[in-house]
């Protein structure tokens, strides 16, 4: 299964809300009226996948030289090795292929995403020789412009990306990512972003950042968590990396 970046990410249907049978609610598989990202320049970003010439299943980020930050929902047997620096879904060009050691889900998912918690940390068997991203652990402000990036689906039903895509996006109020997705309940280490029809993230894009642009840096502050359907006008849903729970957990792989 492939599951990818905001602005959704497709998994499994998630527990009942609202009354309903079965969440309409899925894991990231794609990014929806997206742009090609500029080739050479995100080289943190890296895609999970079952082999080298596989199609990505997550996105990630390098947060040290051996850890890569994804979703806790993508972790998965299916995931052997991790496709770091590459502008491309399957041919790896420019990158490096390393295989994993361990996946290693925050303690307290639970395994729907609803709930929160949906972070994980990837552990690769050898070190890669490229730049780890930047995290950053600040509070996200209502109206603050963000970018999504991965190789997920660029349609619902659709295929892959071939290249590295981006989408514009704001962050939004937690009651307006409530009222766009009808929910009772929103967890504290989650955040929304998006809802502009026709543009979102969608399965494979799973796992991958969502970063904000300070100066000539840009920093990750979420993680593509889950959605309801791509580009509907919906928001999407994001781990948030400055809430303690997340950032005491992800802190100390920053240090190895």
């Amino acid at each position: 299964m492939r599951v990818g970046v905001w602005l959704l990410f497709a998994l499994a249907t998630l527990a009942q809300v609202q009354g309903e049978g079965h969440s309409k609610f899925k894991a990231k598989k794609q990014i929806i009226g997206g742009l090609k990202a500029q080739a050479g320049k995100h080289l943190y970003l890296a895609g999970l996948k079952a082999s080298a010439q596989a199609e990505t299943e997550c996105g990630s980020t390098l947060i040290a030289p051996t850890y890569l930050l994804t979703a806790a929902h993508c972790v998965s047997d299916s995931i052997k090795v991790a496709a770091i620096g590459t502008h491309y879904n399957t041919n790896n060009k420019g990158g490096e292929v390393i295989p994993v050691a361990e996946l290693i889900p925050h303690p307290k998912f639970n395994g729907d995403p609803l709930y929160g918690f949906d972070v994980a940390i990837v552990r690769l068997a050898r070190p890669s020789k490229i730049t780890p991203g930047k995290l950053l652990w600040d509070v996200i402000q209502p109206g603050t412009p963000l970018v999504v990036r991965g190789w997920g689906l660029t349609a619902d039903g659709g295929g892959a990306a071939a290249e590295l895509l981006e989408v514009h996006t704001k962050f939004l109020r937690n009651r307006q990512c409530r009222a766009g997705l009808n929910l009772t309940t929103f967890a504290r280490n989650s955040f929304c972003a998006g809802g502009e029809k026709g543009k979102d993230a969608c399965q494979g894009d799973s796992g991958g950042p969502i970063v904000v642009q300070q100066g000539q840096d840009e920093f990750v502050v979420g993680v593509v968590s889950f959605g309801d359907g791509c580009g509907r006008a919906k928001p999407g849903v994001y781990a948030r990396l400055s809430h303690p729970d997340l950032r005491s957990f992800i802190e100390p792989y920053l240090k190895c």
